[in-house]
Parts: structure tokens; sequence; C-alpha cells
């Protein structure tokens, strides 16, 4: 379950390192969520943080 939540957060990582919200903030929309999701056999894990990089939810496990 670990390695679940590191993969998750690896995404939201990844959508802040390569700026993948910019655009969507230049043009104009507020608060841009984050979603990272990884999956191992039948196991699902959800990270998701708002626009200021709070952590607001996380799916429990529900494999």
């Amino acid at each position: 379950m670990e390695m679940m939540d590191a993969a998750a957060e690896k995404a939201i990582r990844q959508i802040d390192d390569f700026h993948y919200v910019d655009g969507l903030l230049e043009a104009g929309y507020g608060n841009i969520g984050r979603y990272g999701i990884s999956f191992f056999r039948k196991n699902c894990r959800v990270r998701y943080k708002d626009g200021q990089g709070a952590s607001l939810w996380d799916a429990p496990n529900t494999g």
C-alpha cells in the first residue's frame, strides 16, 4: 500500500513539475485540483490535491 501511495503522489508531482495546469490558470480558471492515481493488480489508490497543494482526499483501498 505504501508503494501505491508513493506512486499516486509521484503522479501529482509530475503534474506540478511539467506545469500541466499553467495553461488553464492563464486562461482564467481558478483553483485547479490534481489527481494522482495508482494501480496494482485489482487495487487502486487515488490522491487529490487542490490548487494550493493541500491534500484533501485519499480514497480508501477497496480491493
